[in-house]
């Protein structure tokens, strides 16, 4: 279910190929979040596979999650059956009140990837069969939420209140999202998805 994680090198990006990427705090620390974005996106997800038509041509590295995959692995079968019954049944609940979002069904991958080593530089995008108008909603009762029109879109921030660090979020279709730190790597990200900029 996941893509290898990868430095992608002048020479292998003209030959189409991805090399190996040598670890990383930064893309370490997002491998942790991508397991917990799985426990989160787990059930009845839809398989989703990976296309280099998402990604900026001048990414260092790429983690990509099926989580329809991952979910039909024995682990995923228990992680299926400890949030339906285990402690994390009401968190689940809140979710799906809150934000109108059911983590069980309404995410299908994530990918991410970063032009850069740090949080600054990396964007996440997340795609599945949810309502971008209920989760604009949400976002708009948040603290120090903002929006900021880009084209006929609007990125929208919030601040997660932990890290004191911003979240710039931008749907740019029904079911698909891109999330990141930094407005112009999220506003870079979308253009890639428009075919603005070019992909791997």
């Amino acid at each position: 279910p996941f893509h290898e994680f990868r430095r992608i090198t002048g020479n292998e990006r003209a030959k189409g190929r991805l090399g190996p990427i040598q670890g990383g705090g930064t893309v370490r620390k997002y491998c942790g979040i991508m397991l917990a974005v799985a426990v989160l996106a787990a059930g009845q997800a839809r398989a989703d596979g990976f296309s280099k038509d998402s990604v900026a041509a001048t990414a260092k590295w790429v983690v990509h999650l099926d989580v329809a995959k991952l979910m039909a692995s024995q682990f995923g079968t228990l992680v299926t059956n400890d949030l339906q019954t285990g402690q994390h049944k009401d968190k689940l609940e809140i979710a799906r009140r809150t934000f109108q979002v059911d983590p069980l069904k309404d995410l299908s991958s994530v990918t991410l990837y970063g032009t850069g080593y740090g949080p600054q530089s990396a964007v996440a995008i997340v795609r599945g069969p949810f309502r971008p108008e209920g989760l604009e909603v949400c976002l708009r009762t948040m603290e120090a939420y903002e929006a900021t029109a880009y084209g006929d879109r609007k990125i929208h921030k919030v601040v997660d209140k932990q890290r004191g660090a911003p979240r710039h979020i931008c749907f740019v279709h029904k079911g698909a999202a891109v999330i990141g730190e930094n407005l112009d790597r999220v506003k870079d990200a979308v253009d890639v998805l428009d075919g603005k900029k070019p992909a791997l």
